[in-house]
């Protein structure tokens, strides 16, 4: 790696648009960086003045901080105050967020949006002052998707001085790229509503998607990034014919779209990479567990219009319900945003969520014990008493599950353990490693059936080629060589320590 200029100016912002950013950091969301043409001309294409703080934090949500970090290194031509930029917020030595730490209570803070004034932003002051590793804070707020959040927490609390100024810069710079970015995106969600509202199509908008103009009115509050859409089974071939004349094609780099129409509750996802923009359009929703249930069906039959495109939206009961199934999908890379979500939700419509219709909902998909799991979460994060005032009965109906296999409780312990992001610096394993065990945790079946899938997952024995795409493949390897990684595990947690 290029050695980088500790006094170089920061980057400033692009006058216009992020979308050279986008194009670059697309590069990483979809294809990992292995792209080498493609990865190339974007990094050629990256203006002067290009927002690092931006490029910083998406390579943090994403977990590719350092393939992103080596790139701009290795690119001749780049704005030396980019790579500076980048590699203030990315190159330090990091250790883990916790929620025992005064920085994850900050950070937890924050993610509520506290009005100036009032209790929550007077609690953030008290507890700013306690925050010594402000950019292992910073880098939380990164990987959990709340840099957004936090830059307008900071502000509406009045703790800008307790920040050292490149802490305070990076947090600002990365928001301002995230309004520009959802200033050119938003358009774009209302276009596809629109174009689908004219075919005839029914659908409605899902999980973050839903909460946009409508939760999170301003485009400078949350990160668009997918656009999830539902719609019923049938209208996918329309709906698919909509998005490709609107320049976006399937992406199957991971997995196949035969593998995606038989294995899983979307299709494969349309791109269009000059755009950075990405559609998936669901037919159902991923419910943790062993539940065969579709509620598709109902998720469009009690949806409402949304407020701010031409589409449905789920009632407050049903979208309080996916969130919290949803947090359980992909919880080792940390879930403390979508928990966010869920309570800039319930601030909104907590009183509408009618609790005997989410029990049912939870009885009736078997996943009940993931929804107690999820309540119990979000109650210690950000406290019970906050929980019940914004949402009467909830923690009283499904948040007081305790117990179960020992299986569960290490779930538990891992999606707590990660609910700020996975920090690589401050693990004894990989990111690899703790998503393996939590996908074979919340496998469906008992403790030993749990542990046969871990075994075999460590040992590369779960990685069937069938249905996986390029990108897939030559991310995995053969199995001999995941194989050989599992044997120099321990020479590699030995230098981590």
């Amino acid at each position: 790696m290029t050695a980088v200029n500790p006094d170089a100016a920061p980057a400033r912002t692009h006058p216009s648009d992020v979308l050279p950013e986008d194009r670059l950091l697309w590069e990483f969301w979809l294809n990992h960086g292995l792209v080498a043409d493609a990865l190339r001309e974007r990094l050629d294409a990256l203006p002067l003045g290009a927002n690092g703080a931006y490029l910083a934090g998406n390579a943090l949500y994403g977990g590719f901080e350092r393939k992103l970090l080596d790139a701009l290194s290795s690119s001749a031509g780049l704005d030396p105050a980019v790579l500076a930029a980048v590699a203030e917020a990315l190159a330090p030595p990091a250790a883990k967020v916790t929620l025992e730490d005064p920085e994850g209570r900050l950070l937890a803070l924050l993610a509520l949006w506290p009005p100036p004034g009032g209790d929550l932003a007077r609690r953030a002051r008290e507890e700013a002052v306690r925050v010594s590793r402000w950019w292992d804070f910073a880098r939380a707020a990164g990987r959990t998707n709340l840099l957004a959040a936090v830059a307008t927490g900071i502000a509406s609390a009045g703790i800008e001085e307790a920040l050292p100024a490149p802490v305070l810069r990076f947090l600002q710079g990365a928001a301002e790229g995230i309004r520009r970015r959802n200033e050119r995106l938003l358009p774009f969600v209302e276009k596809v509503t629109r174009e689908l509202s004219g075919a005839g199509i029914r659908h409605c908008l899902l999980k973050e998607s839903a909460l946009l103009r409508e939760i999170y009115p301003e485009p400078r509050e949350r990160l668009v990034g997918d656009v999830d859409l539902l719609m019923p089974p049938e209208e996918i071939e329309r709906t698919e014919a909509v998005l490709r004349a609107l320049d976006h094609r399937p992406f199957v780099g991971i997995w196949s779209s035969t593998w995606y129409r038989s294995h899983h509750h979307h299709v494969a996802p349309l791109v269009n990479r000059d755009a950075a923009t990405k559609v998936e359009p669901h037919i159902g929703i991923w419910i943790p567990g062993e539940s065969v249930i579709s509620i598709a069906d109902e998720i469009l039959a009690t949806s409402r219009p949304h407020r701010g495109f031409e589409a449905g939206r789920p009632d407050a009961t049903m979208l309080c319900f996916h969130l919290l199934a949803d947090l359980h999908g992909g919880a080792s890379a940390g879930k403390l945003g979508q928990a966010a979500d869920l309570m800039r939700l319930l601030r909104a419509e907590g009183r509408e969520v009618d609790m005997g219709r989410l029990t049912a909902l939870a009885d009736r998909t078997g996943c009940r014990p993931y929804i107690e799991d999820s309540v119990a979460m979000i109650a210690r994060v950000f406290g019970r008493e906050l929980l019940d005032e914004r949402a009467p009965g909830l923690v009283k109906s499904l948040g007081e599950g305790r117990g179960g296999e020992i299986s569960r409780r290490l779930r538990r312990r891992v999606e707590v353990a990660c609910v700020f992001g996975f920090e690589p610096q401050g693990s004894l394993v990989s990111f690899a490693t703790v998503k393996q065990v939590h996908r074979s945790l919340m496998r469906p079946g008992g403790d030993l059936t749990r542990a046969w899938d871990l075994v075999l997952r460590l040992l590369g024995l779960r990685h069937g080629e069938k249905g996986a795409g390029e990108i897939a493949r030559i991310s995995r390897g053969g199995a001999p060589r995941r194989f050989l990684r599992l044997l120099g595990f321990p020479f590699r947690a030995a230098a981590r320590a």
